[in-house]
């Protein structure tokens, strides 16, 4: 698992990987498994971490084209939207549970703490 200390090392701007720290976050074994590198999908994801953090996010967002980043940003906007529809509901009708028909994963737990106050 990819540790919050790890994730918080990650910048718009490249935070060179120090050697000690590669050595204990590089899996032991690099293959190829299920489509991922490394012996696991937490591997690729700490491979993941890893590079993101060497290279920055500037330099990470350049290798996808631009009509792939506004449609994500398009579908992150629209699971936003649900889920805040839903926070409403559920705090204006007295914690009355619903079935959300989308389950929505954000990429960091942070993001929940902004909307808290927001729907207050």
């Amino acid at each position: 698992m990819v540790k919050k200390k790890d994730l918080d090392k990650i910048g718009l701007e490249a935070n060179p990987l120090k050697f000690n720290d590669f050595v204990a976050r590089c899996p032991e074994k690099l293959e190829l498994r299920d489509g991922y590198m490394g012996q696991s999908k937490q591997d690729a994801k700490q491979l993941l971490a890893m590079s993101l953090q060497s290279f920055g996010l500037v330099e990470a967002v350049k290798l996808a084209p631009k009509e792939l980043w506004l449609e994500a940003i398009k579908l992150f906007l629209r699971r936003l939207r649900l889920f805040l529809v839903y926070c409403k509901f559920y705090v204006n009708n007295k914690y009355q549970q619903i079935t959300p028909s989308l389950t929505i994963v954000f990429p960091h737990p942070g993001i929940y703490s902004g909307l808290r106050s927001s729907i207050s």
